[in-house]
């Protein structure tokens, strides 16, 4: 499958079955859910060193989940990568989200109230 669809299903919320081959790749499928839950629970983005202080297992499988992570679009980064603009992480509906009169309001849903007033 391309990117592009990778990122249209993970845009609107659709899991593809994966099936793990081997014990490496269970690892990383189960490390990507925990830092993605991890994420979701976040109010801010986090660096690297905290969401994998936040998950157990081991530190190359960590590495691989996050980069399984932002290549399916289902975590996005920011920042710069340099000492005092560290990069950041967040998933994607978390960092869409804008104040709209004192109410956090996800971006689909305000673009939706505006074509229906």
């Amino acid at each position: 499958m391309c990117k592009v669809h990778a990122r249209w299903f993970a845009e609107y919320g659709v899991e593809l079955p994966t099936l793990p081959v081997s014990t490496e790749d269970r690892a990383v499928t189960r490390i990507s859910e925990q830092m993605l839950d991890y994420l979701r629970r976040s109010k801010e983005q986090r660096t690297r060193e905290e969401i994998e202080a936040h998950t157990k297992g081991k530190t190359v499988h960590k590495r691989s989940a996050l980069k399984r992570l932002l290549a399916t679009g289902r975590v996005v980064e920011r920042g710069a990568g340099t000492k005092g603009n560290p990069l950041r992480y967040g998933t994607r509906i978390a960092n869409t989200r804008m104040n709209t009169d004192g109410i956090l309001v996800p971006e689909k849903l305000k673009a939706f109230r505006v074509l229906t007033k």
